[in-house]
């Protein structure tokens, strides 16, 4: 299988197909379903694009070049298109939403705080992030309530650190569990950890079960993670996630040209998810794109799926990041042929920026990697984890 990583170290664990990774400052690493994150800057082009997010408007160019892949490496080289954006800055504040009308899945308002307001939104400058909360949480990732949350990363209080470093992690210091996924809507609320624990692989390693406390939410995974949960005393969505965008020319071309610079066909590929959100709260949306093709049956080589991230400015210019790109070089078949997708997006520290989630899976084993947002324009993983199921 061809895919590329950054910031991994492969680990494999006895008995558990998966590549846990740490974070680390290494070339890239073999391991299912990461990519090379190096941003590119887009070049203004002659025509803009569709809006991103009912902030600005977007573009991509007609050519499109590819980032250079680091050495030591085996896949294929891939990379991000060039895009770019109209000539103007915008106004103070945004113009109506402009995307383009969906065929695909019906736009929606992922939480209540984004519920009706798909119209303009005031441009408030990047929001100066609350300070860190000094206490310790742990993020895990579930595919279903009633099963137990495997362990991602901790927030120690001061830095981020992976549950697969070998490392204890820290002593949970808040009670309530929030739980967040881009397919929940509104965060999950009204949980605890009871103290009992189960295994979350083969492996043995133990992960929390969670006490529903009287709640009756539930929701249930195919074996993919769904959800990531955390204790906290903090809002972990701040803001609202809304999905628009899938018929975009624009978007669609884009993932034809990081298809293309991989050394892949992009014929059949389409977008099948666009989720929107403002990280750090400046009144720009971020937007996240996933753009795959998979034959029916299974997975055969020219298959591919891969995420990318769209960063706006209030400047009119927009980079764009590869997040994820898998692209398999033999046939695979069930009970999952090689699939990814946005997990979640929400603030896991306390500082009200929030963080992404991408989920993949391969084969048996389900991974899950965390993000950090620079507050510009890019994201740095920070943890991998996950299991053979």
């Amino acid at each position: 299988m061809n895919h590329r990583a950054t910031s991994v170290v492969v680990a494999v664990s006895l008995g558990c197909l998966v590549a846990a990774c740490a974070p680390s400052d290494a070339e890239d690493a073999v391991v299912p379903g990461a990519a090379d994150s190096s941003p590119v800057e887009s070049v203004p082009p002659a025509t803009a694009g569709p809006d991103d997010g009912g902030q600005i408007a977007e573009t991509a160019p007609a050519e499109t070049a590819a980032t250079d892949r680091p050495a030591g490496t085996d896949p294929a080289p891939s990379g991000s298109a060039d895009t770019g954006s109209a000539d103007t800055a915008p106004a103070d504040t945004a113009p109506a939403d402009t995307d383009p009308a969906d065929t695909g899945p019906a736009e929606t308002d992922a939480t209540a705080s984004g519920a009706g307001t798909d119209g303009p939104v005031p441009r408030l400058g990047r929001v100066a992030a609350a300070v860190p909360t000094q206490g310790a949480t742990v993020v895990h990732v579930g595919w279903a309530l009633d099963a137990p949350w495997t362990p991602l990363a901790a927030w120690t209080g001061s830095d981020w650190m992976s549950a697969d470093g070998g490392d204890p992690l820290p002593d949970e210091s808040f009670g309530a569990v929030a739980i967040a996924g881009v397919g929940l809507g509104n965060p999950l609320t009204g949980y605890g950890y009871g103290g009992a624990t189960a295994a979350v692989c083969i492996d043995d390693r133990q992960g929390p079960l969670l006490d529903a406390g009287g709640s009756n939410q539930e929701f249930t995974g195919d074996g993919s993670y769904r959800a990531v949960g955390l204790a906290a005393d903090w809002d972990v969505q701040p803001r609202g996630l809304r999905r628009s965008g899938f018929d975009s020319a624009d978007y669609q071309r884009i993932g034809e040209a990081i298809v293309t610079a991989a050394g892949v066909d992009p014929a059949g590929g389409d977008v099948t998810d666009v989720v929107r959100a403002d990280l750090d709260g400046d009144g720009v949306e971020e937007v996240f794109v996933t753009f795959e093709k998979i034959t029916d049956g299974g997975g055969v080589p020219g298959d591919f799926v891969v995420i990318y991230a769209r960063y706006p400015t209030a400047t009119g210019a927009v980079t764009d990041e590869v997040l994820f790109e898998y692209y398999p070089d033999e046939w695979t078949s069930r009970p999952t042929i090689g699939r990814a997708g946005v997990l979640a997006v929400a603030d896991f520290n306390g500082d009200a920026i929030m963080e992404v989630a991408l989920w993949s899976k391969f084969w048996d084993t389900s991974l899950a990697e965390l993000f950090v947002y620079d507050g510009a324009t890019s994201l740095t993983s920070v943890a991998v984890s996950g299991c053979s199921l």
